[in-house]
């Protein structure tokens, strides 16, 4: 009984390695054991807004050799939309790379795998959530009245806050009560 364990014993630190090997009264025993420890890193859920850039890495831990694996995006529930993508980088590293448009609002249930190059076993999934929400809309900031003095010229400034620098916001004036006088413009920019 004792033999047996210390046999155990052996194959367990050795299948650290990928292999297993045993000399019992001089015949060696050896096994390639497939390492199925590999594991994708874990990853956060990940959010985005549309018209921004989302990008994240995934990586592979505990491969004793990770060239020899294949990371994917095995699936996705709903799909997810034309222009997001997934590149296997080698070595068990790999990008996520999407660039949401309207009409990608949602939450996706998005599952990577990692496969061992010619192997039936060697599995390693990780399930991760990516949340897509609308870009959020530009505020005016506070004018405050105006007046002025009969036969002058009265210029303000109007500003827009909450959009990001990328993004392309239009003011115009699209109601006046009572109606603006005659000669009176507006001008973006």
């Amino acid at each position: 009984m004792g033999l047996k364990r210390s046999l155990n014993l052996s194959i367990a630190k050795r299948a650290i390695l990928g292999i297993a090997a045993i000399s019992y009264c001089g015949i060696v025993v050896a096994a390639q054991i497939e390492h199925l420890s590999a594991k994708i890193a874990p990853i956060d859920h990940q959010s985005g807004t549309v018209a921004s850039y989302l990008n994240f890495h995934l990586t592979l831990k505990n491969a004793v050799n990770p060239e020899a694996w294949q990371l994917m995006l095995s699936e996705s529930i709903p799909p997810l939309p034309e222009g997001a993508n997934f590149i296997d980088n080698g070595s068990g590293s790999g990008t996520f790379n999407w660039s949401p448009v309207e009409g990608d609002e949602n939450e996706y249930s998005v599952t990577f795998a990692g496969v061992k190059k010619g192997a039936v076993a060697g599995v390693a999934e990780q399930t991760i959530m990516v949340t897509i929400t609308p870009r959020a809309s530009p505020v005016i900031d506070p004018i405050g009245n105006q007046s002025v003095v009969l036969g002058s010229t009265l210029n303000f400034d109007v500003m827009a806050t909450g959009v990001d620098a990328s993004s392309l916001v239009r003011l115009r004036i699209s109601d006046a009560t009572p109606p603006l006088p005659e000669g009176a413009i507006f001008v973006d920019g």
